[in-house]
């Protein structure tokens, strides 16, 4: 699970959801499933990679005493993509660290076309405004939907 309490080194995917404990959950759960699988195939290849996904995320990434909004920051510009834990509790939310999150991965790509944004629905809801008009999968099965929106 990457250099736990740093973030040295680039990671795949910043994992964010909002702040309760059904989303630390569901992040943390994609977190860890995501690190325990094998990259898809590289074009013009049929094996897996043997490097796993990595990801940042901030139950993993901090350790007390850390300013959060530092690490967070940092774990954001080593991320390729953000992993919005789509919840309607997110939704419901107008501050806070993961919606800052989300928002400075969109304003690097408001068209979407690099894919920086990722949400992954975990309950039912519909999300509008910005969210609302980026593609989302739903969790079921989460590696399935995460590869085909990663892949080239």
């Amino acid at each position: 699970m990457g250099d736990r309490g740093g973030t040295s080194g680039h990671r795949d995917f910043f994992v964010c959801g909002a702040d309760n404990a059904t989303d630390r959950v569901w992040a943390a759960w994609i977190a860890w499933t995501l690190e325990a699988a094998q990259r898809a195939p590289a074009a013009g290849s049929d094996s897996l990679s043997p490097e796993p996904f990595t990801t940042f995320l901030e139950l993993w990434d901090s350790v007390g005493g850390d300013n959060i909004a530092r690490r967070v920051d940092e774990g954001l510009r080593r991320s390729r993509r953000v992993l919005v834990v789509l919840s309607r509790t997110l939704l419901a939310q107008t501050a806070g660290t993961s919606q800052a999150t989300w928002l400075a991965a969109w304003r690097k790509d408001p068209d979407g076309a690099a894919r920086q944004v990722l949400p992954v629905r975990v309950d039912d809801c519909d999300p509008d405004g910005l969210l609302g008009g980026i593609p989302r999968r739903p969790l079921h099965p989460v590696l399935t939907p995460v590869r085909q929106l990663v892949s080239p």
